[in-house]
């Protein structure tokens, strides 16, 4: 049973990742950051590789996030020890600014941090596909762990 949910799951990753069918993307919608043939990229980015961009992006985020995300927002919430993950999505438009950042969290103060540290992103050399300067779709997960707290009950 374990085996087929794990492969259940495993389709719907492979079928959302590679669902978009080169002739079944609408460029005015704007286009998956896995999808498009060009990545946006920010300053520093573009003097590498076609294929080491996306990553160079996605590093130069991540940096980002975890220079200037306040995780001390956290003690404040009560969240449950573990795991913890907000998902901010935004376009990087035509022009390479950032827009339209949502973000869905387990708390609203968490998404809206998120969206804070989004917001913080440069201006960036727009994303290509088919030789036109597109929208593309990007989800950033950010991701960071709670430590609990044990609590001694006293009788």
């Amino acid at each position: 049973m374990r085996k087929i949910y794990l492969s259940l799951l495993f389709s719907c990753f492979l079928a959302l990742v590679f669902g978009q069918e080169k002739d079944t993307i609408n460029i005015d919608q704007g286009v998956r950051f896995v999808v498009v043939e060009n990545a946006p990229t920010l300053p520093g980015c573009e003097t590498l590789r076609q294929d080491l961009q996306k990553l160079c992006l996605q590093n130069q985020i991540k940096k980002l996030v975890a220079r200037n995300f306040d995780m001390s927002i956290t003690d404040s919430l009560n969240l449950t020890p573990g795991q913890q993950r907000i998902y901010v999505q935004f376009p990087i438009t035509k022009d390479g600014d950032i827009t339209q950042i949502r973000a869905r969290g387990t708390r609203k103060r968490l998404e809206q941090e998120g969206m804070r540290v989004v917001s913080l992103l440069p201006k960036m050399i727009p994303g290509r596909h088919r030789g036109k300067n597109v929208n593309v779709k990007y989800t950033l997960p950010i991701t960071f762990l709670v430590e609990g707290t044990s609590k001694i009950k006293s009788n």
